[in-house]
């Protein structure tokens, strides 16, 4: 029976030029003779992999990186597939020398030559509709790269971290949108990680980058995912909710920073996600959804799925109405709590709830922000009530008052730890 080792060079070059990189690492490795026979295509291999693993676009980089990469892709398909990490941070057009925004669009970052490839390459894509097409088209003539960004993301088949941070002309939500509005399973099948900053354009913005979210998280190989100042809008709740957009959501690890989502429609993205070890929310500045903002909600949540996954959690309630949390206690394997203290046990001087009762026994770690001025010794008073069979495994809490930093508490269950 005929085997690799009979054939020749060339051969084995064909046969590999199809194989995923990191399968032709584990092939090289298995035999020192594979590895000097095919020497010319390993080192092709790690020339590739170290230019083009990750690809990075910041406003220290010459415009037109995008479509230059793109070209690129399609001179040599093989370069898409060592293109692992996108890193894409936007900027204000108006802040760079060049003008106002509007004259620099009138300026595209590549040859009339190339636009034509890129429009041609946009007509033949069957995951751009009509509409969007002829958007595309008017707006790809100005200089705006969204639409190459759109064709390069969805040229990259085993593309794993993505961030993208939305600023000026750059919206990583329309452009996520576009590649997974209809979830093709070409694309992003392999994307494990990703940030997304939406732009903050005034109290209006984000509100329609939820739905881009609800689709992000429920790809199948995401496991980490974050979001910065997204939105949903409560005018439109009821109709999104309806629509029954929600779909399993495998997702691990889960962040909002300054984020404001409804909590009813929180609560039903949450519904969905049964394998969180990590959780953090934190709302936005006030006139973003203030009013429908409910620690509760998040709580419930968790408790109702996660109860028995979730280790770390964050709620903050930060320059938002203060409201209580409810008990920590159903979740079974938490180990990390950053919270307000008002949010877990109410107003020190009116409730009559101590930490212990508040707390699962796995808890480790604690760190509660103090919104109202309290002294350091009723601080640690709060914290030496704490039973140490209730919380065997707790080893500090600590207090954090945002003006002046961390006040740390060595507990009964740690005795003779030093204090920072």
């Amino acid at each position: 029976m005929k085997t690799l080792s009979d054939l020749s060079n060339e051969l084995l070059g064909l046969v590999l030029e199809d194989v995923h990189p990191l399968d032709l690492e584990a092939f090289f490795a298995t035999s020192k003779g594979h590895r000097q026979r095919g020497a010319w295509l390993l080192e092709r291999h790690h020339l590739l992999k170290r230019t083009y693993s990750t690809f990075t676009y910041h406003k220290d980089i010459r415009r037109g990186a995008p479509a230059r990469l793109l070209k690129a892709i399609w001179n040599n398909p093989r370069i898409a597939d060592y293109i692992l990490k996108v890193d894409i941070e936007g900027w204000d057009l108006t802040f760079h020398g060049e003008g106002t925004s509007e004259a620099k669009l009138t300026r595209p970052p590549y040859t009339m030559e190339d636009l034509s490839l890129y429009e041609n390459a946009l007509k033949e894509c069957k995951y751009v509709d009509g509409t969007e097409l002829h958007e595309y088209l008017s707006i790809l003539s100005k200089g705006d790269e969204e639409p190459i960004i759109v064709l390069l993301l969805l040229s990259l088949p085993n593309l794993e971290h993505l961030r993208f941070v939305s600023a000026g002309i750059l919206d990583g939500a329309d452009i996520i949108r576009c590649i997974i509005e209809e979830l093709p399973t070409q694309a992003l099948t392999r994307l494990t990680t990703a940030h997304l900053q939406a732009s903050s354009n005034g109290p209006d913005s984000g509100y329609d980058d939820f739905e881009v979210m609800v689709h992000l998280c429920s790809l199948p190989s995401m496991k980490e995912i974050s979001f910065h100042g997204f939105a949903s809008d409560p005018r439109e709740f009821e109709e999104f909710h309806e629509s029954d957009t929600y779909s399993n959501i495998p997702v691990e690890n889960m962040t909002f920073s300054r984020c404001a989502i409804v909590s009813k429609e929180l609560f039903g993205f949450l519904s969905r996600c049964d394998n969180l070890t990590t959780f953090s929310y934190s709302p936005g500045p006030e006139g973003h959804n203030t009013e429908s903002y409910s620690p509760f909600w998040i709580r419930a949540a968790l408790q109702t799925h996660c109860k028995d996954t979730l280790k770390c959690l964050t709620i903050l309630s930060k320059d938002q109405p203060q409201s209580f949390m409810g008990s920590l206690k159903p979740f079974k394997t938490l180990e990390d709590v950053t919270t307000d203290l008002k949010l877990l046990i109410g107003r020190l001087d009116e409730t009559v709830r101590t930490l212990s009762e508040m707390l699962p026994s796995s808890i480790r770690r604690v760190n509660l922000y103090i919104a109202e001025d309290l002294e350091e010794q009723a601080l640690q008073e709060l914290a030496q009530e704490m039973n140490m069979e209730d919380t065997p495994e707790l080893e500090h809490i600590h207090f954090i008052r945002p003006d002046e930093g961390i006040f740390s508490v060595c507990t009964r269950a740690r005795e003779g730890c030093p204090e920072d």
